[in-house]
């Protein structure tokens, strides 16, 4: 059953609720396993150097409660501005949540406000990507759910030893 949510950009203080659910879903993370007064640091400087582009943060709200994001973060673009390669980061759905639309829900959002970007003429083209850990056999069938196709495989990339898979879609 899916669960209505808002989806948009999260408040300051939103992005703070962010710093539990992150931790739990990303336990090996090294950056949310800091004190919580610098994730906070993290998660607001990342949210203001993306949201310069009409990227950054969109959380899912319900009842005034986050209840999962992600990061839209720009790694890539042609120098005339034309084409850009924007990766879904930290993307995350506390296990209360999960299974109810929330995960769904901000993909389609982040596709929808990349695809407004397209059409207000600032970028012709955008190829979105993410990385999941071989591990991560649930995410890779969520993603693939979401037409993202496997374009290739990173070694040791986030933790040594360890196989990530890069996904694709082009919009």
């Amino acid at each position: 059953m899916d669960l209505m949510a808002e989806i948009r950009e999260p408040k300051a203080s939103e992005l703070k609720q962010l710093i539990l659910i992150y931790r739990s879903a990303f336990p090996k993370h090294n950056i949310f396993q800091l004190p919580k007064k610098e994730v906070h640091k993290y998660l607001l400087y990342s949210n203001k150097k993306n949201k310069v582009l009409g990227l950054g943060y969109l959380a899912a709200i319900v009842g005034g409660k986050v209840a999962g994001a992600l990061l839209l973060k720009r790694t890539e673009y042609d120098p005339k501005g034309k084409h850009w390669t924007v990766k879904i980061n930290h993307l995350a759905v506390p296990p209360e949540y999960r299974g109810k639309g929330i995960g769904s829900a901000l993909v389609k959002a982040a596709e929808d406000k990349l695809k407004l970007l397209i059409k207000k003429g600032g970028v012709k083209s955008i190829k979105v990507e993410v990385k999941v850990s071989e591990n991560e056999a649930r995410t890779i069938a969520f993603f693939r759910k979401h037409g993202f196709q496997l374009e290739g495989k990173l070694k040791s990339h986030f933790r040594a030893g360890e196989l990530v898979y890069v996904m694709g879609k082009k919009l």
